[in-house]
């Protein structure tokens, strides 16, 4: 019901006092800031005319009011008030207000000179009369409506003028601001820009927005119940395109077909508050950032109006570290032919140890679908499932082949690596009944983490553990070392020093990136463990870093460290690019504080323009955007 109509109370809040009264006294001492629109004249030529309050005033009122009013008074100043002094107000034009809003950093409109009035727009101050009152009327009822047409942000400008007398420069515009309480919802202040990580198949989104109608300084609340709807601006590229120039940002606009806007907002009555929801399909996400523009529309009560501004959501699909929680160490994860992912790493020990298998469509989500070796023994050695370490898995002429390590803590020469095929990712694998490489057959201490890579038709096997890191070639299918006719490996290198264990090979752009891990593996949370790098253009090295010293000889450059969240990240896996183009790399870390487990980790690796790889910060992340898979 509405309320009955009041006239209201126009409250005048000009600025600067301090400096009204220092430029007072210095009119009244015919101060050179005084200006004058015409020439001195007669006994008049040392008086000046002001207005009283000037500058911007804020007049408050309300859409129920049917009268407003606001005053200011013509002042004469000078001398002397002798004589007839005439003068006259007008309103400001277009270039007054363009001035006006520039000097100011404002968007003001100016009110239609048809929505009030003035007292007298032809001022006369007989001699001896220092001042005249001023008034000027409006309707805030109809102001109201014209705001429903326009949302602007109304003013009045006026301006004093004489041929008679000087103008002091400063005090010849007075600019009413008219405030108008009325019943208006906005978006609740919020951030710059609302973030939102789309972790499930639709995410949730709340829009709030808070409704105020005050008076007194108090906010009423609803008097009725209404309801609104949340929009897209027909314009919603081009703010999007404003708003990344604006912030340097580069968000892309969210798809259509990736939300849905939901029934919109509803406001009960006495409420201040509501929110509206909208609903986002991962599935609909690729590995960007998106932004949304809203606005609010179509109120179903036409006595509530909306703030014309723009609400902006961003959206992103994003994961979490670990990607894997518990304890998984020495991860290898490749692509298998029917597009899935699949992880094999260390497991815990005892008779539930061994070398898990999990499965993911995008690196994220797994799950576990099975273990490479069921039985508690080989046949070719007495050592546990707990003593199966680091599997290395290959699609390799037309079956699953995956290299893993069979070593005790501390068995330096007693460390052997294994190799087992299957005709599925997920298993059973067959063992091959021997070891492939051992320290009494090449000589090299430590034999654990393989990694296997394939060029030119030919097949090779890295391998080692802070006792060098070593290649060999393997026969065609990938099951034994490649040897001549005396017995002798066909080929038997060291790769890198005594610093590296967990070797992993990438190519890019012409160059061969050997990465490794440094450091302490298994002290907790003092675990030093870290991933590291150097580069060849030769697969066989020399590999060096960035100032040309050799791995052989210990050097490298850092890729990855532990920080407050996790200790030794490394040994990672071979790196994986996405649809989009991104790599990847898979690594294991220990979760502080008490860094009992070893979880896999996910992230992006970015590249130097000189072409060296770093993790951003050289840490893990605690969130990402997700790896982009079609």
């Amino acid at each position: 019901m509405k309320k009955e109509k009041r006239r209201c109370k126009a409250y005048h809040i000009p600025y600067m006092w301090i400096v009204v009264l220092a430029v007072l006294q210095l009119f009244s001492c015919g101060s050179e800031e005084k200006e004058s629109d015409d020439s001195e004249t007669g006994s008049v030529a040392t008086q000046f005319l002001q207005l009283n309050p000037f500058g911007l005033n804020k007049i408050a009122t309300n859409n129920e009011e049917d009268n407003c009013s606001c005053s200011f008074t013509v002042e004469r100043q000078g001398k002397n008030t002798d004589g007839d002094l005439t003068a006259k107000l007008s309103f400001w034009g277009e270039s007054e207000l363009k001035r006006y809003n520039s000097d100011e950093e404002a968007s003001y409109v100016l009110l239609p000179e048809r929505l009030y009035t003035i007292s007298k727009s032809d001022i006369t101050l007989a001699s001896g009369q220092a001042s005249t009152d001023v008034e000027i009327h409006f309707d805030p009822s109809a102001v109201f409506e014209e705001i429903k047409k326009t949302n602007a942000q109304y003013i009045i400008g006026v301006r004093l003028s004489s041929d008679e007398a000087k103008i002091v420069s400063s005090q010849r515009d007075f600019i009413a601001e008219i405030l108008l309480s009325y019943p208006r919802i906005a978006f609740k202040a919020m951030p710059n820009v609302l973030s939102v990580s789309v972790n499930e198949a639709a995410t949730e989104v709340e829009i709030p927005t808070s409704f105020t109608y005050e008076e007194g300084g108090i906010n009423l609340g609803c008097q009725w119940a209404f309801s609104c709807k949340l929009e897209v601006p027909a314009n919603a590229a081009e703010l999007v395109t404003q708003y990344n120039e604006k912030n340097h940002s580069a968000y892309e606009l969210l798809p259509v077909d990736a939300y849905n806007l939901g029934e919109g907002v509803t406001y009960e009555v006495g409420g201040t508050q509501a929110s509206g929801s909208i609903s986002v399909f991962r599935d609909q996400l690729g590995s960007t950032t998106y932004l949304l523009p809203l606005t609010l529309t179509g109120f179903s009560n036409e006595s509530v109006l909306f703030d014309n501004e723009i609400f902006y959501v961003a959206f992103s699909r994003t994961f979490s570290n670990p990607v894997l929680d518990g304890n998984h160490p020495d991860p290898t994860v490749f692509r298998a032919p029917d597009g899935n992912f699949y992880l094999y790493c260390t497991e815990s020990s005892g008779d539930d140890g061994g070398m898990g298998i999990y499965r993911s469509a995008d690196l994220v989500q797994w799950e576990h679908v099975g273990k490479v070796i069921t039985g508690n023994y080989l046949s070719w050695t007495d050592l546990k499932k707990s003593d199966l370490w680091a599997p290395e898995i290959r699609y390799i002429n037309g079956k699953y082949v995956v290299y893993f390590s069979v070593s005790s803590w501390g068995g330096l020469d007693t460390s052997k690596i294994g190799v087992a095929t299957s005709d599925s990712p997920k298993g059973p694998f067959t063992d091959s009944g021997k070891a492939l490489i051992t320290y009494d057959d090449l000589g090299v201490l430590n034999s654990i983490d393989p990694f296997y890579w394939e060029e030119d038709g030919k097949k090779y096997l890295f391998w080692g553990s802070f006792h060098g890191l070593y290649v060999t070639e393997l026969t065609d299918d990938g099951l034994s070392v490649k040897k001549d006719g005396a017995g002798q490996p066909t080929l038997l290198q060291q790769v890198a020093g005594s610093a590296f264990e967990a070797t992993c090979i990438y190519k890019r752009n012409g160059y061969y990136y050997l990465f490794a891990s440094v450091g302490s593996c298994c002290d907790g949370a003092n675990s030093s463990y870290r991933v590291v790098v150097g580069r060849s253009t030769d697969l066989f090295g020399p590999y060096v870093d960035k100032s040309g010293n050799k791995m052989l000889n210990n050097k490298y450059e850092l890729v990855l460290q532990g920080n407050d969240y996790w200790a030794g990240p490394g040994h990672n896996s071979q790196i994986l690019v996405d649809d989009a183009g991104t790599e990847w790399m898979i690594y294991h870390g220990r979760p502080l504080p008490d860094a009992d487990v070893r979880s896999v980790l996910l992230d992006r690796l970015l590249w130097t323009d000189d072409g060296w790889p770093y993790i951003k910060n050289a840490e893990p992340s605690e969130m990402e955007l997700i790896p982009s898979f079609n």
